[in-house]
């Protein structure tokens, strides 16, 4: 009941307007015409009416006034057309797929990769961003950082033996890497090829966790064999020094090089390529930055790393996740 003074609703807000009336008000002021509005949102014409008559309501406003066989819109209505426009428009922009441009991205990317890998493949991939994407950071780890160990949150690209890479985790072939001995260049067995006797009895050093360092040791203990450990580092930052400066040995990678102070030897065992993986955070696994990234990432590893996978397996990096 009110005493007969025009009854004024509340001021419609953000909160209070349903996003879909604002579809069918930006349909019905364009067409000015209930049916063709209608099928402009495959709505019915039934359907199309109450939603008019609701804006009628929260706008406290008739909008469209019949003048002979149509609709015309009130002053309101031209106020509100453009606004609907607008925001129809900023909804569908927001919708859209993001997108990466790394000509103008200033995004920062963080990759974990051992030592010697990141050795290989950091030179060509600093090149490469600052051709492609100049505005583009990395924050490298050889290890992941503590919060990180889980590739819970910010890891776009981490390079991983193939049998650390959690099997919940999609993950695509970066290279598969072998190994070789190495020594100092003044150490007698540099250049040789032990037995499996004189390799045994070496001064070994071997880098704690490492992985090919486990599975040498399983392949010499199934032969009830062990390896004279002279050494355990929790790095391998200073084996060069070690190397050149003592009669150590050890097993590194074949991508690492060697000379004038270190040399190569050939172990009597066949120690088996090691495959690293690139993997990811699955909060990242969909963001166009961090795909493109790990994109260019197993490029590099394809070019630069033996037995480096081919340009499908970095397209898959796409589309994993």
């Amino acid at each position: 009941m009110h005493d007969g003074a025009p009854l004024h609703l509340p001021i419609p807000t953000a909160e209070s307007v349903d996003l879909n009336l604002i579809r069918a008000l930006d349909a019905l002021l364009h067409e000015c015409h209930v049916s063709r509005a209608a099928e402009r949102l495959e709505l019915s014409q039934a359907a199309t009416s109450h939603a008019l008559a609701r804006l009628r309501k929260t706008f406290d406003d008739p909008l469209l006034i019949r003048s002979g066989r149509e609709l015309v819109p009130t002053p309101e209505a031209d106020r509100l057309k453009p606004i609907a426009a607008e925001i129809m428009r900023l909804v569908g922009d927001a919708l859209q797929a993001p997108h990466f441009d790394p000509a103008t991205a200033r995004s920062t990317f963080t990759l974990v990769a051992p030592d010697f890998l990141a050795a290989e493949i950091l030179p060509t991939i600093t090149v490469l961003l600052q051709q492609q994407a100049p505005d583009v950071r990395i924050e490298n780890y050889s290890t992941p950082p503590p919060h990180e160990v889980n590739l819970g949150g910010k890891i776009d690209a981490a390079l991983l033996p193939a049998e650390r890479v959690p099997k919940s985790r999609d993950s695509i072939h970066a290279c598969n890497i072998r190994w070789h001995g190495v020594a100092g260049a003044k150490n007698p067995v540099a250049g040789t090829s032990p037995d499996l006797e004189e390799f045994c009895a070496l001064p070994h050093i071997v880098v704690d966790r490492a992985l090919m360092h486990e599975h040498l040791d399983d392949l010499l203990g199934s032969m009830g064999l062990t390896r004279n450990i002279a050494m355990r580092l929790t790095n391998s930052e200073l084996i060069p020094h070690l190397l050149a400066t003592t009669n150590l040995v050890t097993i590194t990678p074949m991508t690492t090089p060697v000379g004038p102070e270190v040399a190569s030897f050939t172990p009597p065992v066949d120690i088996p390529a090691l495959e690293y993986r690139i993997c990811w955070s699955r909060r990242l696994a969909l963001d166009p930055g961090s795909i493109w990234f790990r994109e260019r990432i197993a490029e590099v590893c394809a070019d630069k790393l033996p037995d480096g996978n081919g340009p499908a397996d970095a397209e898959a990096a796409g589309r994993a996740g």
